[in-house]
C-alpha cells in the first residue's frame, strides 16, 4: 500500500491543533486562562472526595474521605485559589524569542510545505504497518 494523503486543508487543521491558543499572546489572557483551569481541577478533587462526583454519576454516594481530610481538601484548595488570585503571571526566559520568530515561521513557505506532509503516514492494518516511511 502506499502512504495516505491528507488533504492540505485537514492537514493544516491538525497542525493548528498544536499551535498556541490566544492565552499565551499576553499575560492577562495567560493567567486568565490558568485560574479557569485550576478552578476546573480543584472541582474535581473536592467532588471526588466528598463524593459527588459519585452522587452526580449515580445518583447516591458510597464512599468518601472522612470530614477531616475534606476540611484539610477545602483548606488547601483555598490556599491555592489565593495563591494565584495574588499572583502576578510572568513570561518565562526565551519566551520573546519564541513570540518573535512565530510570524516569521508562518510566512516561511518551505517550512509551511514540509510541515503539510507531516501528514503523509503508511496505513496501518492488522497490526502491521504497510508502506514505506
Amino acid at each position: 500500500m502506499t502512504a495516505k494523503n491528507i488533504p492540505v486543508a485537514q492537514a493544516r487543521q491538525e497542525f493548528d491543533i498544536h499551535a498556541r491558543g490566544d492565552e499565551y499572546l499576553s499575560l492577562a489572557a495567560w493567567k486568565s486562562s490558568a485560574q479557569v483551569r485550576i478552578q476546573i481541577f480543584t472541582s474535581v478533587i473536592l467532588a471526588t472526595a466528598t463524593g459527588d462526583a459519585e452522587r452526580r454519576q449515580f445518583g447516591n454516594a458510597t464512599i468518601a474521605l472522612d470530614p477531616e481530610a475534606v476540611a484539610a481538601i477545602t483548606a488547601a484548595i483555598g490556599q491555592v485559589h489565593k495563591a494565584i488570585t495574588g499572583s502576578t503571571a510572568v513570561w518565562l526566559p526565551g519566551a520573546e524569542e519564541v513570540q518573535e520568530r512565530l510570524p516569521a515561521a508562518r510566512r516561511d513557505q518551505p517550512l509551511q510545505n514540509f510541515l503539510k506532509t507531516l501528514g503523509d503516514y503508511p496505513e496501518v492494518k492488522d497490526g502491521g504497518c504497510h508502506g514505506t516511511l
